[in-house]
């Protein structure tokens, strides 16, 4: 699985609806509703109950999508931390200097 069917599948069981989901991912809701598909049949269950009224989250579903939202909340913290230590924003500095030819800590 990757990341942005992780991301698809939040956007949808958030908006309960795939044009909407589409929108918010500036992605055409064909590709969002085609790895919702490929993310159901790796997963080997389905995400959501599709009716001519709109979409469902499946219990399975429901799960999943409070499960991932606690990943991918862990993994943006990761990129913006990554990024901060990149840009030298965050991150340790050790200084060192020397005394009487001691070196202090």
């Amino acid at each position: 699985m990757r990341t942005s069917q992780l991301e698809y599948f939040t956007a949808v069981a958030e908006t309960l609806s795939f044009t909407r989901a589409s929108e918010l991912c500036h992605v055409a809701q064909p590709a969002i509703s085609q790895q919702i598909q490929s993310l159901e049949k790796e997963l080997g269950f389905s995400l959501f109950v599709r009716s001519t009224k709109g979409v469902e989250l499946t219990p399975a579903g429901r799960q999943y999508h409070q499960d991932i939202s606690s990943v991918l909340a862990a993994l943006r913290r990761a990129d913006q931390h990554a990024a901060a230590i990149a840009h030298g924003q965050a991150g340790t500095l050790d200084i060192g200097g020397a005394r009487n030819g001691h070196r202090l800590s």
